[in-house]
Formats: structure tokens, sequence, C-alpha cells
């Protein structure tokens, strides 16, 4: 199925893909029912909303873009909030000698890095397979085409 191309869909589609790849990731590693919905529901809150986020706005800025330039901003997004949101949840002077600093710390490298990666596969399932490109080659954008002709065919009166 391709959608219509507009930056709130793109985001969505990626965060679903996303989402989907995360639950998928944690039944494989945890095979644990209840730990499977915690853990997404935490990895989806801490880590791919503010990626969504990102993806949304950026969206905004770079609409009138090509296809392919509206692509690779959104994945240079995914890593740059990534390497930003891995300050927040990566203590700098965390005393890993401590073992539950370093379980905690250990645990949250592997979902960030596990969020980061569903978002750019995500992404990139989503510009080459889920989000139709403008079929229009003078027209760069697929976001805004305006049809000039008429709607309805103009009848002339007989005499």
């Amino acid at each position: 199925m391709r959608f219509k191309p507009s930056p709130l869909i793109e985001a969505s589609a990626s965060f679903a893909l996303a989402f989907l790849i995360v639950i998928a990731w944690l039944f494989f590693d945890r095979s644990i029912a209840a730990d499977v919905i915690v853990g997404a529901s935490n990895i989806a809150f801490i880590f791919m909303f503010p990626i969504f986020t990102g993806w949304a706005l950026v969206g905004l800025l770079v609409r009138d873009r090509a296809h392919w330039f509206r692509a690779v901003a959104n994945l240079a997004v995914t890593l740059v909030m990534s390497f930003g949101i891995s300050f927040l949840v990566i203590p700098p002077d965390a005393q890993l000698s401590d073992p539950k600093v370093a379980a905690m710390t250990e645990q949250n490298i592997r979902a960030l890095i596990v969020a980061m990666l569903a978002n750019i596969i995500a992404g990139a399932l989503t510009y080459l397979v889920f989000i139709a490109q403008a079929k229009d080659k003078k027209n760069t954008t697929a976001y805004r085409v305006i049809n000039t002709g008429p709607s309805a065919p103009n009848k002339r009166k007989k005499k």
C-alpha cells in the first residue's frame, strides 16, 4: 500500500514500523509477554517519541524537497537525536564497578541501540516501500500539486 507523502504520515509510518520491530526484538530477547509490553512502552516513551517529534518537525521544514532529500534528512534526525538522547540515559560519570549501575547502564545502551536501529530500518522501509514518490518530474514535491486544468469540460451552447 502506498501512502500520499506528508510529514506526519512519513513520521507515523516510520514510528509504527519501528515499534513493531522493537516488539519483535523484545519478544525474541525476553519471550515473556509482560516484559515485552513494559520494555516496548519504555523504549517508545524514552527513545522513539522524541525521534518521532523530530521527524515531524524536520519533515515540515523539508516538505517541499525531493523524496530522497526528505529520507536522508529524517534518517539524519534519527542519528542526531539518538546521539543526544544517549547523553540523557547513559550517565557519563557512572560508577560501573557497582553492579546495579552497570546493569542499568547496559540495559539503557541496549535499548538505545535497538530503538536507533529500528528507526533506521523503519525509515528506510517507509521511504522505499510505503511512501509514493511524486509522479510529475517538473514538480519535485509530492505535497502540493495544484491542478491547473478545468475540473469539468466546458459545454458549448447550441445556437
